[in-house]
């Protein structure tokens, strides 16, 4: 009777096991029905692994049924089933290296085979899987911040693989052990040598996704910077227009007021067509947010805006820029400013082109010691899910593209100095940044 009742308990266990371990390492929490539809897929799979011989092999069917309900029931597909494998293998260490603490250490092993040992053995072991992959996800979600992984679909795809190698290697490392008779404490030693494996590599893989970062940060700093020249230049000419206008403006005038009071309508017409219409064309083509932007006194960002109001141009969105004052002591590092910018104009042309009202406002303003940024465009509310805003992976412009504002939530908790703001006024979407000097209030 305690050896059905034993082995009755290790079958709940083996399947809560799954289930705690697959839910807890889950980067966002699966639905109500997803978490039903697993735990009855658990049951059956444990019932069939009865039958084979040895009962490990039914874990390869049941891990990839698992794996298959997680890309059914969540997102972000790839990095899930990633966690919940890497999860699997550390709580199957785990409980070898219990099972060999027991066994070796303790030698109770034998002596405690009833029906209490088992049920506080495995009353312990569950704590301990829910404790561990509960730290586990903290580690992978907000250290490791395995999402960005989103930006690099192949990389995901890599891990994935080298994931799944390695679960059949531990798998086969259990059968063998089964079959070829080897030592608990042999098997713990291969399980303990796959699991540094699979750290070492993560943080290889993290430190490799950190410079391809850099490297793509760097790129665009670049290619901002690469415009300042042909930037300023063309600023240097409009503000030389503009001398020349004010210079020339009086004179024009004055010859006006000449045929106004000798009454002659048609001198002063021929005088308009001559001499005022050409420079009122000459002015309407000077284009002043390229003036505006002389303002911008933050090392390549009057380049970064320069290439943004073009880009917009170039999509047929009406640009409103305003900048009251030099701006040129934000408390925050240029780096950190440009990267927030880059992402803050880049979602606003790509959501104001596919409207037909088109623009965008970008404000610059200073009010005591606080300055505050304003990027409003123009957006399609249907298209935008705004519980989502903000969260990695999520994006209107296709599946796993969405890193932007993630990424300037990142930025901004280093900046406590800085507030940030998501707000829709439709058929506004608005970000704003308020920029206060740090230490003060």
């Amino acid at each position: 009777m305690e050896e059905v009742i034993g082995i009755i308990i290790g079958n709940v266990t083996s399947i809560l096991t799954i289930y705690i371990l697959t839910v807890n390492m889950l980067l966002k929490p699966m639905r109500v029905t997803g978490r039903a539809v697993l735990l009855i897929f658990l049951v059956l799979a444990e019932a069939l692994s009865e039958w084979l011989e040895p009962a490990q092999l039914g874990t390869i069917p049941m891990l990839a049924g698992v794996s298959a309900i997680v890309a059914v029931f969540c997102q972000q597909r790839l990095l899930n089933i990633i966690c919940v494998l890497f999860g699997y293998i550390s709580a199957g260490t785990i409980d070898s290296a219990l099972g060999w603490v027991f066994d070796v250490w303790l030698q109770i092993g034998q002596e405690g085979e009833n029906v209490y040992f088992y049920l506080t053995w495995d009353l312990l072991y569950l704590l301990i899987v829910f404790l561990l992959t509960k730290g586990m996800h903290h580690v992978l979600k907000y250290r490791f911040q395995i999402e960005r992984l989103n930006q690099t679909g192949y990389v995901s795809w890599l891990l994935l693989i080298q994931m799944s190698g390695c679960t059949a290697i531990y798998i086969l490392n259990l059968v063998a052990g089964e079959l070829l008779g080897q030592g608990s404490k042999l098997i713990l030693y291969h399980m303990v040598l796959l699991l540094l494996y699979l750290v070492i590599t993560y943080i290889v893989f993290w430190l490799l996704l950190e410079a391809l970062n850099r490297m793509s940060r760097m790129q665009r700093l670049i290619e901002y910077y690469g415009q300042s020249e042909r930037l300023e230049k063309e600023s240097i000419n409009k503000l030389e227009e503009l001398r020349q206008f004010r210079h020339n403006y009086l004179n024009i005038f004055r010859g006006m007021e000449g045929y106004i009071e000798a009454m002659d309508w048609e001198g002063l017409e021929a005088y308009y067509g001559r001499i005022v219409e050409p420079i009122r064309r000459e002015v309407e083509q000077i284009d002043f947010r390229i003036v505006q932007l002389e303002q911008l006194q933050v090392p390549g960002l009057k380049s970064l805006m320069g290439v943004k109001i073009r880009e917009a141009m170039e999509q047929k969105i009406e640009v409103i820029l305003g900048i009251s004052g030099e701006v040129s002591d934000l408390d925050i590092e240029p780096y950190a400013l440009l990267s927030i910018m880059g992402v803050f104009l880049d979602n606003a042309v790509e959501a104001a082109k596919d409207v037909s009202f088109r623009e965008i406002l970008i404000s610059f303003a200073k009010k005591d010691d606080r300055w505050n940024i304003l990027v409003r465009n123009t957006f399609d509310l249907a298209a935008v899910d705004t519980r989502r805003i903000g969260e990695a992976g999520y994006s209107t412009k296709g599946r796993d593209r969405g890193i932007g504002l993630y990424s300037v939530k990142r930025i901004l908790k280093n900046y406590k100095n800085v507030i940030h703001t998501t707000s829709i006024e439709e058929p506004y979407f608005i970000q704003r940044l308020e920029i206060s000097r740090r230490g003060g209030g």
